[in-house]
């Protein structure tokens, strides 16, 4: 019997799993991305704290948000940038994560969207949400939960323009919202993650690949694999295990 052993620390695997993005998202993990703050008749660039992450104090975590500062005493709306423009008719919902302000929210957060002959509106029953509370926003994109002026179905495949009334306080200056994603999902869940064990195999041999966390008790993994000379790769589920270690265990001759 031959036994092949791998220890593999998942701490090391956790950072290069790869995770599908929706289609179109801002996470501003480094600067603005191209959104704009528009406060009664004049626009400027949102301030981005690149490297702050209002979720996590850990400094060793590289994210982002867009602060957004209420300077005058009128409705305060950001605008996304043009990739957001477009059919959204392959989406499913509009997201949106934020920390609001320090003090009680007086106002409700509305997204906006329109194609220039037709518009939009949802909003988000946030008036009287604690301060400093962090939110995760989600707005299915059906016309039945939408107030729709025109023709839904026509501006669902070319928006022109995504507004987001973010003004939920009426504090000139004092005011500010931190805004950590915007993004447009298409409803699919993302894979569960996997971590690839690849080990030598011998030609009319059958294989049978294990894991333990302490190298006494160990657990197959899916059902025998027969060898044919070559390495074989097979795709392992990540677990919470701090550490796991793997082995290729050569079974009798069927």
């Amino acid at each position: 019997m031959k036994i092949y052993q791998f220890l593999i620390p998942i701490v090391l695997i956790v950072a290069i799993i790869p995770f599908p993005s929706p289609a179109t998202e801002s996470t501003f993990t480094d600067d603005n991305e191209g959104w704009i703050i528009i406060d009664h008749d004049s626009s400027s660039n949102p301030t981005a704290e690149a490297g702050v992450n209002f979720t996590d104090n850990d400094p060793s975590v590289s994210d982002g948000r867009l602060v957004v500062q209420d300077l005058e005493n009128a409705w305060n709306w950001i605008i996304a940038p043009a990739r957001f423009h477009g059919s959204w008719s392959s989406f499913t919902d509009l997201e949106m994560s934020l920390i609001t302000d320090n003090a009680i929210t007086q106002f409700n957060l509305r997204f906006f969207i329109s194609d220039g002959s037709s518009s939009a509106w949802y909003e988000f029953p946030l008036a009287g949400t604690p301060g400093g509370t962090v939110l995760n926003l989600s707005a299915p994109l059906e016309e039945s939960e939408w107030n729709v002026t025109g023709n839904w179905e026509q501006m669902i495949t070319n928006v022109t323009a995504f507004f987001i009334r973010i003004d939920l306080n009426n504090f000139v200056g004092a005011e500010a919202e931190f805004v950590d994603r915007v993004a447009l999902a298409d409803g699919t869940e993302p894979p569960s993650p996997t971590f690839p064990v690849t080990f030598d195999t011998m030609l009319e041999s059958e294989y049978q690949l294990e894991s333990s966390v302490d190298l006494e008790v160990w657990k197959k993994l899916g059902q025998p694999v027969p060898g044919d000379g070559s390495e074989i790769t097979i795709e392992v589920p990540l677990t919470d295990a701090p550490h796991r270690f793997f082995r290729a265990r050569e079974l009798e001759n069927p």
